[in-house]
């Protein structure tokens, strides 16, 4: 998922693991948690957004609270970003963590 060169597939190969979900009765999706929940990291800011949608709509499913934390904790990743940026980021993400 994380390897395709064109930004486009790879929010489009997210999405539709997230569409998946609804039908995942064997949870194979734990095998992939973490690389989809972390692939939005290296995405511009409008690739995360829709990605962090995605998000949103799987932790209806899966408990996705630990691997949100940790997009939350990397300040490294976080200074790829301006002021702006961040501060969006951070809001879309704790909105993620109180629901």
């Amino acid at each position: 998922m994380h390897t395709h060169k064109n930004s486009y597939h790879r929010w489009i190969a997210h999405d539709l693991i997230t569409q998946l979900l609804v039908i995942d009765h064997e949870d194979k999706f734990e095998g992939i948690k973490q690389e989809y929940v972390l692939l939005p990291k290296g995405e511009k800011i409008s690739n995360f957004l829709k990605m962090t949608e995605n998000i949103q709509e799987a932790s209806r499913y899966k408990d996705l609270q630990q691997e949100i934390q940790r997009l939350l904790a990397d300040q490294e990743w976080l200074s790829h970003f301006n002021e702006k940026q961040v501060k969006r980021i951070e809001k879309v993400l704790q909105t993620l963590l109180a629901e």
